[in-house]
């Protein structure tokens, strides 16, 4: 079979452009797979630098015996000790109180993560307050003064011009605190003049 010119010349024109179409899809393709490597050498470099590890609860370091003389113990703090600290309440209080008599023993203070609402800000304030190791069994401290982050409602109501309306504001401002830092901070208690305060000051204490 013979072709003639004409269909030799269109036999060729589909030809080259059949072969630029291939050129074409090749062209893309390669640019594709170049993009594609771009894209996949970010993903490594974004993993690099995200850690693999599961979230998981925060590890707190373990108690250090030298900073614990002046905290209450917890394995001898009874319901009214716990539900006076700051931020504590008495539903957490009687949460511990079980917990401790379920284990028999609390040996460290990071045992409490697990319990029901203990969030890292209520933990980390428990632990200013709180020891497993050594500590105190009373709302005093290791003085002869009171303890005002420790001391129970009613031993504050004990203090010269203090009594129950104006205890139950230092309770409540000490709770809003998270403990009271300086003597200074009892300026923030309704009703507490300096005249009352210098009644009792030298009966107390902040640590």
């Amino acid at each position: 079979m013979t072709l003639t010119t004409l269909e030799k010349v269109t036999f060729t024109a589909l030809s080259i452009g059949i072969l630029l179409g291939l050129g074409l899809i090749v062209i893309q393709v390669r640019a594709y797979g170049a993009r594609n490597q771009g894209v996949l050498a970010e993903i490594a470099t974004i993993q690099a630098l995200t850690p693999r590890t599961p979230l998981a609860k925060e590890e707190h370091a373990a108690e250090d015996d030298r900073d614990s003389h002046d905290k209450l113990n917890i394995n001898h703090a009874t319901l009214q000790d716990l539900e006076m600290l700051p931020g504590m309440g008495k539903t957490m209080a009687q949460r511990i109180l079980d917990f401790r008599k379920e284990k028999g023993e609390i040996k460290d203070l990071n045992e409490l993560i697990s319990l029901k609402g203990m969030t890292k800000k209520k933990y980390a304030a428990l632990r200013r307050f709180l020891t497993a190791k050594g500590g105190r069994e009373g709302g005093l401290g290791a003085g002869k003064k009171l303890n005002l982050n420790f001391a129970s409602l009613e031993e504050i109501e004990k203090l010269p011009g203090v009594g129950k309306t104006l205890a139950r504001r230092i309770v409540d401002v000490r709770n809003q605190r998270g403990g009271y830092h300086t003597l200074e901070d009892l300026q923030d208690v309704p009703g507490l003049t300096a005249a009352k305060l210098q009644k009792f000051v030298d009966l107390i204490e902040v640590r």
